[in-house]
């Protein structure tokens, strides 16, 4: 019963949003504007007032809004927007104002973007590292990256703003990262401090132990960097048990999986088996088809 009332409140406002957006279509096309300017600003309060299902979201509004070319009705949206001070709100203000050319005024609605995810716990800080690079906080973005543990993040931003850092993080991620968690990352960190004798053993000691289980793109990464490191041969042992793996155990016949396989064979530059997992990624949806 619930459900079939969802639906129902669903259509409706699907309903409302499309009829009222062919009343500004149809206003705007003969030169209506004042008339298209009341029926814009009825979009914006029933996002704000949260009048609308999330089918009818804020990208949707924002879309409209743009598609409109009012400047006087993006000026109310964006004092609508920035009133409910909330992260997509004030992320579409910002939007606006740069469309409007306004760019200290998208400013101050980044910073209190900014400010908002700054309350979020440390592990989620990654969202705050992104707008205070936005903001030219370029250290401040780096601190927070790597308090989430981001660590790529944080050394593509060290390595485009701010070069004196890189040791810096490189440190930390090969402190906090490991060829379980993060491969590439924990290679990169160890090549950036000279350790790449201490990360190939443990690189190895990850490919010869680790449980094949997971899909493939689980471990292409550890595969593209044994590869780098100069240990293909170890990279081939695991792709070989990853392949028996989905051909042979898995019970679910998943395309996408073979997909992920081809992939590693191409990082491989093994062109033969990678033809080879197309050729079955073909049969199995011809199969599907005929079913």
């Amino acid at each position: 019963m619930e459900e079939k009332k969802l639906d129902q409140m669903l259509s409706r406002h699907s309903n409302e949003a499309k009829k009222l957006y062919d009343q500004i279509n149809y206003a705007l096309e003969n030169n209506k504007n004042e008339e298209a300017f009341i029926l814009g600003k009825q979009v914006v309060d029933k996002y704000i007032n949260n009048e609308w299902s999330p089918e009818w979201d804020t990208m949707r509004v924002l879309d409209r809004i743009s598609q409109w070319k009012s400047n006087d009705l993006k000026e109310y949206a964006i004092s609508k927007f920035s009133e409910k001070n909330t992260r997509d709100s004030l992320e579409y203000a910002v939007q606006l104002s740069e469309e409007l050319g306004k760019k200290d005024e998208a400013k101050k609605y980044l910073e209190r973007v900014y400010q908002l995810t700054l309350k979020a716990p440390p592990k989620f800080h990654y969202a705050a590292a992104d707008y205070a690079v936005r903001l030219e906080r370029f250290d401040d973005a780096i601190d927070l990256y790597m308090n989430a543990g981001w660590f790529e993040n944080a050394l593509s931003t060290a390595k485009s703003y701010s070069e004196g850092r890189i040791k810096e993080v490189a440190q930390k991620g090969f402190e906090h990262t490991s060829p379980k968690k993060d491969p590439k990352v924990y290679l990169e960190c160890a090549e950036i401090l000279g350790l790449e004798k201490i990360a190939k053993i443990a690189l190895q000691n990850e490919a010869r132990y680790t449980a094949v289980k997971k899909a493939p793109v689980s471990y292409i990464d550890l595969v593209t960097s044994l590869k780098n490191i100069g240990l293909k041969g170890e990279a081939e042992n695991l792709t070989e048990r990853i392949r028996s793996y989905e051909l042979h155990e898995r019970k679910d016949k998943n395309v996408h999986h073979l997909k992920q396989l081809a992939n590693i064979y191409s990082v491989l530059d093994n062109s033969e088996e990678e033809a080879h997992i197309k050729e079955l990624i073909m049969e199995r949806q011809r199969a599907y088809s005929s079913n």
